[in-house]
């Protein structure tokens, strides 16, 4: 989903400057891995150039929902005058299962990728049987 602004002409002196105002905002769906292990299931995000601190991740018994946003412009201290780069908007949800433990997902964000871990209860861990 994109909202784009207006594209304004100023003068500069003898000079006409195009002045294009970036997209105001892309909502994009960060491109996900999922593995399950023996105790839990692993959710691998892409989400390069977000701040750890703009990230919000909530889960609710049957829902796991992520949100981050980066606004380039933001860091940009010049006088912009043209640029394609807007303020991009991650969101990303998951339907969570009755057996896992939604309480205790743990979230790490290392280099660019969010590592969500969800649990899972005892109903769905692998058991393993010892022969004797």
């Amino acid at each position: 989903m994109e909202f784009r602004n207006q594209t304004a002409l100023m003068k500069v002196g003898p000079h006409a400057v195009v002045k294009y105002e970036a997209l105001a905002e892309t909502i994009v769906a960060p491109a996900a891995d999922i593995y399950e292990t023996t105790e839990s299931f692993v959710v691998k995000l892409d989400m390069p150039g977000v701040l750890k601190e703009a990230i919000h991740v909530t889960a609710k018994p049957d829902q796991l929902l992520i949100k981050a946003s980066i606004d380039i412009q933001e860091r940009v201290k010049s006088n912009l005058l043209f640029s394609e780069i807007g303020k991009k908007v991650y969101r990303r949800e998951f339907n969570l299962g009755s057996g896992v433990d939604y309480v205790a997902i743990r979230a790490e964000y290392l280099d660019g990728v969010l590592t969500l871990v969800i649990p899972k209860n005892d109903s769905l861990k692998t058991h393993i049987i010892t022969i004797s």
